[in-house]
């Protein structure tokens, strides 16, 4: 690996250094620059250094006279931002490795790992007795654990004391030394409980890192010095391949990715203590967290090598990282440079205000023909988005608002360089009047980029080795993933070195692009979703091809960079705008909207979903006599009955005491005197009493008019006409 494990701030005898993690060992280096931050009016701050210079603040790229604070230590920047006002400071909110890793790209990576990271999987299991979960107070009966591709090894404890466990499992560590822990919930129970129950039998949890500190119970997380933490769960979670999953346990994911799972009752573990059952089942948690990290650790080594960031950066970023890092590229180069003054929301609080809270209206979601079709095409935009911001040339360093006109059509004009872009904009009721001044080199790092990704997947068609095809997927992947956040941060009202000027210039381009698709389709468009159009008779993918080079040579000016392709499928059915189904020649049915794929619907809703879809489209029975027949809740297993929500807020935040999550975790807490807390996956029924966890007394009072009532969604959505016809007598006329 060319980048280090990990690089963190830190500060000696008030001075700022970076404390760099290597496969040598930890390497304390004086900061290559002191920390700053920008004032437009002057401040009686114990700076080291203070000039006035002209810079361009991103709310209005006009250069203007501010003043820069340089400080000894980030603690400077801090007490600086105590009485920050909106757009009156900028590059205040920068972590200070991430600043470095913005002005200074190279710098990390003369601190090579010299080799790919060793990672540790492991998995815990703690005793159980039915009467609820496990507590710091429970031993731990098992603790699993591989080293790369070594077979998993395992301690079992006697059910009464774990020490020996817990010394087996640190000396483990010890002698394997691993750059990563890596486990699936590994942050928010694995590791904390590895600690508590360590602390509890007087063992030193410092063993567990590589000679500093180990964090307190009560902070957010724990850290152990030296190494990485990876939390498979968090990479799950953001997944969106597994939308419709019905929830995100170890196994149920495991089942989903066709790996091999072995299934216990673990509600109460007093038989399983020291058996070779309880062994093997945490052996395959082991081999299950491993197989599910390969799918995405890949992606983290190629993200880390591209941007030549610390590997620790990269594994706690957010998608907002590669905006801020890209576009802050950008900014610091700009002369005079560009300085960021606040948030999105800071910089156009009237837009903002004007529609809740909205950046923008977002694509086109529209159904024009309904029912079913076989067979079915699809003209589908690839990467549409950041090919838009390619072809307008546009980043946050060159777009801005110039006005408004009255709500019309989508027009472009010139002016030299310069290229007005006058965007309809209907939650507004105006146009608004975006500037393009030249090329953004955002624009053309996004050029460079799709390239990129072009070239790798060419690659990888033609690779036939195993370990360099893994390599060439996850740099591709990785691109994908970058592209695709870079419009969203755009956006976002919470983004700093985003851009609302941009992100209505890109969706109103696309807006306009898909009208320009739609009139070459013609009648046979079936609906728009977004980037793509379903069309009922075979799209003549010339005449599309020319229309949108033709859009793009007249009204954007720019390099054509938008790609289309044209996928066929056996039929399609279509009903409501974003929920439809989709017929693959292979015989696969793809359901597309949240009505659809939501996880948190039971298996009563699923099974009637998946019935009535194959009676469609794949000819088997009635669609009526299907969907009466689903109104039977005789045939369906009790894990049918069984929803899912999870806590979207802490349990106080709730407004309305009577919201689902709220009244489940309340029911949780009740029953199994724990806190639940934020973020967490409940089960529950529906029953006549209310919402409740799934249990033996919750089950005999099912509320059987509920569940026939989402049978009834099911079919109402999918237009499926499932009453009984009424026979009318000559004296109702």
């Amino acid at each position: 690996m060319d980048v280090p494990l990990a690089a963190f701030r830190s500060i000696v005898n008030d001075r700022q250094f970076i404390d760099v993690w290597t496969s040598k060992g930890m390497q304390r280096v004086p900061a290559p620059f002191n920390p700053y931050a920008y004032s437009k009016r002057p401040r009686s701050l114990a700076a080291v250094k203070s000039e006035q210079v002209v810079v361009r603040p991103l709310s209005t790229l006009r250069e203007e006279t501010w003043w820069r604070y340089e400080f000894n230590t980030v603690r400077g920047v801090s007490d600086m931002s105590k009485d920050e006002r909106p757009l009156e400071m900028a590059d205040n909110h920068v972590a200070f490795v991430e600043r470095v890793l913005i002005d200074q790209p190279d710098f990390f990576r003369q601190f090579r790992h010299g080799r790919e990271p060793r990672l540790m999987f492991l998995d815990v299991e703690q005793l159980t007795t039915g009467s609820g979960f496990p507590t710091e107070r429970d031993p731990l009966i098992a603790v699993g654990w591989a080293v790369d591709d070594k077979e998993p090894e395992v301690v079992l404890g006697d059910g009464k004391g774990d020490r020996d466990v817990l010394e087996a499992f640190a000396q483990a560590v010890e002698r394997e030394d691993p750059d990563v822990l890596v486990g699936y919930n590994v942050s928010g129970y694995d590791l904390p409980m590895l600690v508590k129950r360590m602390r509890q039998n007087a063992l030193d949890p410092r063993r567990l890192g590589r000679g500093g500190r180990v964090a307190e119970d009560d902070e957010d997380e724990v850290t152990v010095d030296g190494r990485l933490v990876y939390d498979v769960f968090n990479s799950v979670r953001l997944d969106q391949t597994l939308h419709g999953i019905k929830d995100l346990k170890l196994k149920t994911v495991g089942e989903w990715m066709r790996f091999p799972v072995i299934k216990e009752d673990m509600t109460d573990t007093r038989a399983l203590v020291g058996t070779e059952r309880l062994a093997e089942y945490n052996r395959n948690d082991v081999r299950l967290t491993r197989n599910l990290a390969r799918v995405y650790w890949r992606n983290f080594l190629a993200l880390a090598e591209m941007y030549g960031a610390p590997l620790n950066v990269v594994l706690r970023s957010t998608s907002i990282f590669h905006t801020n890092v890209l576009q802050g590229r950008v900014f610091a180069n700009a002369r005079p440079r560009i300085v960021s003054d606040g948030t999105n929301e800071e910089r156009y609080r009237d837009l903002f205000q004007q529609t809740g809270g909205v950046a923008f209206v977002g694509g086109i979601v529209e159904i024009y023909q309904r029912g079913l079709f076989e067979p079915m095409w699809k003209v589908d935009f690839s990467s549409m988005y950041p090919s838009i911001m390619v072809s307008l040339g546009c980043g946050a360093d060159n777009t801005r608002f110039v006005g408004q006109e009255p709500l019309g059509k989508y027009a472009t004009r010139r002016d030299g360089d310069k290229r007005i872009y006058s965007i309809p904009d209907e939650s507004r009721q105006v146009n608004l009047l975006v500037e393009v001044d030249g090329v953004s080199p955002m624009a053309l790092e996004l050029k460079r980029l799709l390239r990129l990704r072009g070239e790798l997947k060419k690659k990888l068609k033609e690779v036939k080795d195993p370990a360099e095809r893994e390599r060439l997927h996850a740099q591709q992947n990785v691109i994908k993933v970058v592209l695709n956040s870079i419009y969203g941060n755009m956006a976002a009202p919470f983004s700093r070195n985003g851009s609302l000027p941009v992100a209505v210039a890109i969706v109103g381009t696309a807006r306009r692009l898909i009208r320009v698709v739609e009139d070459v389709i013609g009648d046979a468009k079936v609906e728009t979703d977004t980037d793509g159009i379903y069309a009922s008779a075979e799209p003549d993918m010339a005449r599309v091809d020319k229309a949108v080079a033709d859009f793009v040579a007249t009204e954007l000016g720019g390099e054509n960079f938008m790609r289309l392709d044209k996928e066929a499928y056996k039929a399609g059915y279509f009903h409501e705008r974003k929920s439809y189904l989709l017929l693959h020649h292979d015989g696969r049915i793809e359901k597309h909207g949240v009505a659809f794929k939501a996880s948190s619907q039971c298996g009563v809703f699923d099974k009637t979903l998946n019935a009535v879809s194959e009676a469609l489209l794949l000819k088997k029975g009635d669609p009526k006599t299907v969907g009466r027949q689903a109104f039977d809740l005789a045939q369906y297993a009790r894990e049918d009955f069984v929803m899912r929500v999870r806590l979207g807020k802490s349990l106080e935040d709730y407004a309305a005491a009577n919201a689902v999550g709220a009244q489940v975790a309340r029911k949780y807490q009740e029953m199994y005197g724990r806190e639940v807390k934020k973020g967490e996956q409940l089960e529950y029924v529906k029953t006549t009493a209310g919402y409740e966890p799934p249990t033996d007394q919750a089950f005999a009072r099912l509320d059987k008019e509920y569940y026939k009532g989402l049978v009834e969604t099911v079919l109402d959505r999918l237009d499926i006409d499932w009453r009984p016809t009424r026979q009318v007598k000559l004296f109702d006329f």
